[in-house]
């Protein structure tokens, strides 16, 4: 199946998610992330807004926050499209990444939590299912990422550390520059 992977920058000396919102025109426009003019919404029979309307208002769009990162600075293990997600995250600072199993997530979430370390001098925390933080461990080994997987904030390292959902209560997302939510769809647990 899939799995998401939701990488974030935290905003230093302020609130984690706070950033410059605005809505998007219509469907069409989530994907190519075309901003919106307020207007009024379109009233279909009798008066009431339209369904296209009505999505279109909910419809989020987040300013990019990143920064870009030549093709060159990127880990030559990577695969071609896996370079092209990785610099697109980090120019957009805030994004998911939607990627079917065996396409390299991991190494992708490593290469961003790498470049993000790199670029801002702090940390990044990757949250994970248990089953899966020994894994990224092993991945940073083999992509020259130094990750330590961490239970407690002591263990935290100096560059990526992986932790699992279940006591992320004992870590303070203040402390790191960045933060990855691996397999996300666990999320849905804990609403």
């Amino acid at each position: 199946g899939s799995r998401l992977v939701v990488l974030a920058p935290v905003a230093r000396g302020g609130n984690p998610c706070r950033s410059d919102v605005r809505r998007v025109q219509s469907r069409q426009g989530v994907g190519c992330g075309v901003l919106r003019t307020e207007r009024a919404p379109r009233r279909g029979r009798g008066g009431a807004v339209t369904y296209a309307d009505f999505i279109a208002r909910k419809s989020r769009f987040v300013e990019s926050s990143g920064f870009v990162v030549d093709e060159s600075a990127l880990s030559p293990q990577l695969f071609p499209y896996q370079r092209d997600l990785v610099r697109w995250a980090l120019r957009r600072g805030r994004a998911a990444l939607f990627c079917q199993t065996g396409l390299g997530k991991t190494a992708m979430q490593l290469e961003w939590a790498r470049h993000v370390c790199a670029r801002t001098g702090g940390k990044v925390l990757i949250l994970a299912p248990l089953a899966v933080a020994a894994q990224t461990v092993r991945e940073g080994a083999k992509f020259c990422v130094d990750v330590r997987h961490a239970r407690k904030p002591e263990d935290v390292g100096a560059t990526v550390t992986v932790t699992n959902y279940d006591i992320l209560d004992r870590f303070d997302p203040r402390e790191f520059a960045g933060i990855v939510l691996d397999e996300s769809s666990i999320l849905k647990s804990f609403a």
